[in-house]
């Protein structure tokens, strides 16, 4: 196995570090202040509400990804959630109760931080010197077919549940142009959040 190269492991720290990791994003604009009809049961597990870096340690598999806290987007994604729901299915939805199971986002720098696909392709190999790369089974991983070219993505899981019926949505979004160590990629991140947020919640919506 090659030495890890030092650079690396330093950008791939700095971009680990909550300043930097976790800006907050400002997602569609959407009004928050109307009263809902219905009710979301927030049922997330508490550490979907929070912000980590999942690993610290170069050859894990979790290395370069990133839960994004409730904090990190604005408005807030429970806030969104009910908003769009009560605009596009409000009367459907009336005196209803939403459990809100999941409803988690990640950012996904592997191929970033590790500096590059490895040697034989993304197709052909999902290890590199340093470590392995997170697949869908993996908390913000992703497989081939959602993510072709192997670049920085944007990945929600969102999953509710009303009147017994479940309602699951997988959402991965490639985000070409945040491959670097530039000023300007905050925000094409923080277009590419918005977005992804965006189409998670609305094929929720297309599914009640």
């Amino acid at each position: 196995m090659k030495s890890i190269n030092l650079y690396t492991i330093v950008i791939g720290c700095l971009l680990a570090s909550g300043c930097t990791i976790h800006p907050v994003y400002n997602i569609k604009s959407v009004d928050t202040t109307k009263t809902q009809t219905f009710t979301i049961k927030d049922n997330r597990p508490q550490t979907e509400k929070e912000s980590e870096i999942l690993s610290s340690i170069a050859t894990s598999c979790s290395y370069g990804i990133a839960r994004m806290g409730d904090d990190k987007t604005n408005p807030d994604r429970i806030s969104y959630l009910a908003a769009v729901l009560s605009k596009e299915k409000g009367r459907v939805l009336s005196d209803k109760t939403i459990t809100l199971n999941h409803f988690v986002i990640y950012r996904n720098n592997q191929i970033m931080i590790r500096g590059g696909l490895p040697t034989g392709g993304f197709t052909n190999a999902l290890l590199n010197d340093a470590g392995c790369y997170a697949k869908k089974d993996q908390p913000g991983g992703y497989d081939l077919e959602e993510n072709p070219d192997g670049i920085n993505a944007v990945v929600i899981e969102i999953s509710l549940s009303i009147d017994g019926k479940k309602v699951n949505s997988r959402t991965v979004r490639p985000a070409p142009g945040t491959a670097s160590h530039f000023p300007g990629t905050p925000e094409v991140w923080a277009t590419e959040v918005s977005e992804a947020v965006d189409s998670a919640v609305m094929d929720i919506v297309k599914q009640l």
